[in-house]
């Protein structure tokens, strides 16, 4: 089970998704980079995706009938953004207990410098009770 521990001994454990202690940070300095990238995988994509339509259609006049080509287009989508992110992001942990930030180093790295909150505020990474809708 992943884990990280802060300072003060308190474990966080990190085995699921929608942590209200937990959030990822991308530096301004390489904001370009991790933007640009994002657009490149996407586009990416979506010409992998067009090709494959095009390549459908000439099956499906040569062989009519033959089964769809197999192509989960969001999970295709989702990896290569991950796989992306990953190479820029870091993550950041709120300690429950006593309110620390707790940032890695380096993204991947599992390293993490703490910082002292000011004041008694625990909670700084939960997100807003009613998230904003999607389209």
């Amino acid at each position: 089970m992943p884990t990280v521990q802060c300072r003060c001994g308190h474990v966080l454990p990190d085995v699921s998704d929608r942590l209200p202690y937990k959030a990822y940070l991308h530096v301004d300095e390489h904001d370009e980079l991790y933007w640009d990238g994002i657009v490149r995988e996407t586009l990416g994509l979506l010409r992998n995706a067009r090709r494959q339509t095009e390549r459908q259609g000439v099956l499906d006049r040569m062989l009519p009938g033959a089964p769809d080509a197999d192509v989960d287009d969001a999970a295709a989508l989702a990896d290569a953004l991950s796989e992306h992110a990953a190479r820029y992001t870091r993550q950041v942990y709120a300690c429950e207990a006593c309110g620390r930030l707790l940032v890695e180093t380096a993204p991947g790295s599992g390293d993490y410098r703490s910082f002292v909150p000011e004041d008694d505020e625990r909670a700084v990474l939960a997100s807003d009770p009613e998230p904003p809708a999607t389209a």
